[in-house]
């Protein structure tokens, strides 16, 4: 009998040991997905594992929990590496039916066939959660169309049964939602490439054609940056006298002709432009703080609007504001003082500037302060480098008759491997081919650019997931219409 009991006990142990590991492994998945959108915490609802064998994963409005069952867990240990990618969907889909609150129980497994609103809901909560599980570091891509049989064999379920979709289609439904994900991430990528290059409105457009399926206060914030670098190089004058840490080709703005009055001493034409970019970044900025009202970037996008727009008061109650949270991250707060810095610089409270900038910590942001610091006192100033030593720059896009084409809202691209090629509707042409980055970085920044020429650059930018540069060349062909 006691040899009974040890080995219970033992199985008890063994099985509160799995479902502890199971959580721990759930919790990181989710936590990541919730980080990398910038979703807002005080809505995002608890994850828990359920003992129960019927429903794989879903949402419960009444306690505001995403439920993973502890049976999928196990079942799906035969994908290997790739049960983290697997989860990831299907903890991103639970999520956007938590985001839309909604009023009743959903779950992964089955949605009422019938109602083509119901199954349409479905399918783009497939194409959003693989969506932010991508912004996450998880591929979904490939793993979804296992993930469907696996569920069909894990469950039990027969190819036709009610309340179910058949097999076959959601299958069907699976393949559209792949093809979908893969173009949204191709235009993630595009989008990032053509703002680091300077061509913001393409990255803009890019932007919000994914933000037209994913609502997300990172898109809201990508769009809300584009229109400020938009802004900053409408002027043919030299009015916004300090730099900003959106700002990686500063250079040629700060050697412009000095207005003595600021941006109300611009051409009129130049000025409305500059205001109506400062207004739409502002609203992209507000839209992302509706989604999340703790997100950071947000809240300085917005308070550089402010600063830009000359409204240096409004601009440093919101960082001053921000800056008394308890819970606010190193960086974050190292950002917002540099913004808080910079205000003090154009208004000339000097000191106040300093007393900012020395608590800054960031290589990158301390590189900014040191950068205005200069400027402020009419030093000389130099652009970072972005590397050194020889870069190979022959290869060339290489297309083929089964390439992957798409069209965008004014223009097609191409994808060639991780090479990308953009053809707008006016004739311009935008190359961006994947090459290895430079031995050494030497720079802080995230994202680096340097000119080599006319119509090529080199641009690279940290990826955080993988811990690793991603660069390519840039190269441009001149648009053939002057309609652009």
């Amino acid at each position: 009998m006691k040899k009974i009991w040890t080995y219970g006990l033992s199985f008890g142990l063994l099985l509160l040991t799995w479902t502890v590991q199971s959580q721990t492994a759930v919790d990181t998945i989710y936590q990541n997905i919730l980080q990398a959108n910038a979703i807002d915490p005080s809505i995002a609802p608890e994850i828990k594992i359920a003992t129960s064998k019927r429903f794989g994963a879903a949402y419960q409005p009444s306690s505001n929990t995403i439920l993973v069952e502890n049976h999928l867990l196990q079942a799906l240990n035969q994908f290997g590496a790739a049960k983290k990618d697997a989860l990831a969907f299907l903890i991103g889909h639970e999520l956007i039916h938590a985001l839309q609150q909604l009023d009743h129980d959903e779950h992964f497994i089955a949605y009422d066939k019938t109602p083509n609103q119901e199954r349409s809901k479905e399918e783009r909560a497939d194409i959003q959660g693989a969506f932010m599980a991508h912004l996450a570091g998880y591929e979904c891509g490939p793993v979804l169309p296992k993930l469907i049989d696996a569920i069909y064999e894990i469950y039990e379920l027969k190819d036709q049964l009610a309340g179910y979709p058949s097999k076959s289609e959601r299958q069907y439904t699976i393949w559209k939602v792949v093809d979908q994900v893969n173009k949204l991430q191709y235009m993630y990528e595009l989008a990032n490439l053509l703002t680091l290059g300077g061509e913001e409105s393409m990255g803009i457009d890019l932007y919000s054609e994914i933000l037209s399926f994913v609502p997300s206060p990172i898109l809201e914030y990508n769009i809300g940056v584009g229109y400020i670098r938009t802004a900053l190089k409408s002027c043919s004058y030299q009015v916004d006298q300090f730099v900003l840490p959106v700002e990686l080709d500063w250079s040629l703005r700060l050697d412009l002709p000095e207005l003595p009055g600021g941006a109300k001493d611009l051409p009129i034409g130049e000025r409305y432009r500059r205001d109506i970019n400062l207004k739409k970044a502002s609203i992209h900025f507000q839209n992302s703080l509706e989604l999340n009202p703790e997100y950071t970037n947000g809240i300085a996008g917005w308070s550089m609007v402010k600063l830009l727009e000359e409204k240096f008061t409004e601009s440093q109650g919101i960082l001053i504001k921000t800056l008394q949270s308890e819970n606010l991250p190193g960086k974050d707060k190292d950002l917002l003082l540099l913004i808080l810095g910079i205000n003090h610089l154009a208004i000339g409270t000097v000191s106040n500037a300093n007393q900012c900038f020395n608590q800054i910590s960031d290589p990158a942001f301390a590189y900014y302060a040191k950068l205005n610091d200069q400027i402020a006192r009419k030093e000389k100033t130099e652009s970072q480098k972005a590397f050194t030593g020889k870069i190979d720059l022959t290869s060339k896009f290489l297309s083929s008759p089964t390439e992957l084409r798409f069209k965008v809202e004014h223009g097609l691209v191409e994808v060639s491997g991780q090479d990308y090629r953009v053809t707008t509707t006016s004739g311009c042409q935008f190359d961006f081919i994947r090459i290895d980055p430079p031995k050494y970085q030497i720079t802080p920044f995230h994202e680096v650019k340097q000119v080599l020429g006319e119509h090529l650059q080199y641009l690279s930018y940290f990826e955080p997931n993988s811990r690793r540069w991603i660069s390519y060349s840039f190269s441009s062909t001149p648009c053939t219409s002057p309609s652009r």
